[in-house]
């Protein structure tokens, strides 16, 4: 289907279902249902703009996720298991969670971090895939972790983390991708 024909695209259903696929508990789904689709015109007009973008720090980073802009510095995750700071386009490692060497198949010791948000107090909490939640000092490049990946969740280990969001209550919500595959599979 030609870019210009995304306007025709059908959804397949107004409503989608949110269903626990635990084995253990049966019965546990709900239905949220959509408005209706609105028309792609205006700001919503099919255009090419990101392919006009600017690429910055092309073959510089190792698989960024998660950017996180707070002023002038951009911090991100990258798949070699570090915790980036760019600052006036220089880059600088604020801190790595897990042990080297780093590569896909040593993730789980040499950590991932993805998802990001700064608190209200100014620190960067971040979700690495493998090893928990950690809180970052980001002048200095200090951490603890808050909590180990290695704690059960309702019995059950967690297998890959994957993203955070932070409630104005500074309740902190975690995503787990999978229940049963780790992000190396």
């Amino acid at each position: 289907m030609e870019r210009s024909d995304v306007r025709q695209r059908k959804l397949p259903s107004k409503n989608v279902t949110f269903q626990n696929v635990d084995d253990d508990v049966k019965n546990v789904s709900k239905t949220f249902g959509f408005p209706e689709r609105p028309e792609f015109t205006g700001a919503l007009e099919p255009n090419t703009h990101l392919q006009k973008a600017e690429r910055i720090y092309e073959n510089q980073l190792n698989g960024p996720e998660s950017l996180v802009v707070d002023g002038e510095h951009i911090y991100t995750g990258t798949a070699d298991g570090k915790l980036l700071d760019i600052y006036k386009g220089e880059i600088r490692v604020l801190a790595r969670f897990g042990k080297e060497p780093c590569a896909l198949r040593t993730s789980p010791t040499c950590g991932r971090p993805l998802g990001m948000r700064l608190n209200k107090d100014g620190y960067l909490i971040v979700i690495d895939a493998y090893l928990g939640l950690y809180k970052v000092n980001v002048a200095t490049g200090d951490y603890h972790q808050i909590w180990s990946s290695s704690n059960l969740v309702n019995g059950k280990k967690v297998m890959l983390l994957n993203d955070l969001t932070i409630a104005s209550d500074g309740t902190i919500y975690l995503s787990d991708s999978s229940v049963k595959l780790g992000q190396e599979t």
